[in-house]
């Protein structure tokens, strides 16, 4: 069942549209209205709201994309959730300079979303080799990563104890600490994909 937005939630939405329009990667249909990433994919915004109105996030919550891309779930995480910090990760330097723009432009139009020492950053580089040292919410969103990388990654979850939920789009089997809970089927640009859900 689809989620539907509410009014606060449809603002967001039509502002992210607004950032991100004229950024490479990004168009609309030919009826001018769906504006998404055409060079890699994205879970679409309804999707995003949906997982957040099913598993919340709270103001300790450090919340971490790792392929970030161009920012786009980032921001709506940071907008639209309490989170005291929103950490993008991402390998390809296009794509991360191009969400660097978009954080500019959202500090620039929204400064108030900062306060309280609020963060919102995105890092250039491998998250494989980055700490994610007080991290507590960890979303892969590819699902292109390889089994080895997937194996590798969940070895170094293991070990980083803040981390009490991890929303991936592929199971990641080699997980015990956290447990394997539910899985959530959301929209995206390129089909409908699931969502694995592990917490402790």
């Amino acid at each position: 069942m689809p989620h539907i937005l509410n009014d606060r939630e449809q603002l967001c939405q039509y502002y992210l549209n607004h950032i991100f329009k004229n950024m490479r990667g990004h168009g609309t249909d030919m009826a001018g209205k769906k504006i998404i990433a055409q060079s890699y994919g994205e879970i679409l915004y309804p999707s995003i709201a949906k997982l957040l109105s099913i598993i919340p996030l709270h103001a300790d919550d450090v919340f971490v994309d790792a392929g970030s891309g161009l920012g786009k779930l980032a921001l709506q995480i940071f907008l639209t959730s309490p989170v005291k910090a929103v950490y993008g990760i991402e390998i390809v330097a296009r794509l991360h300079q191009q969400a660097i723009l978009a954080e500019q432009k959202l500090r620039e139009d929204l400064l108030e979303c900062y306060q309280n020492e609020r963060e919102l950053k995105f890092i250039l580089g491998n998250f494989l080799d980055l700490p994610l040292t007080n991290t507590t919410v960890l979303f892969l969103g590819s699902p292109c990563f390889s089994p080895s990388m997937l194996d590798t990654l969940s070895i170094k979850i293991e070990n980083i104890l803040s981390i009490h939920t991890v929303l991936t789009l592929r199971p990641l089997n080699l997980l015990q600490r956290l447990k394997f809970k539910k899985i959530l089927r959301l929209e995206a640009s390129w089909d409908t994909t699931l969502c694995y859900v592990y917490s402790n």
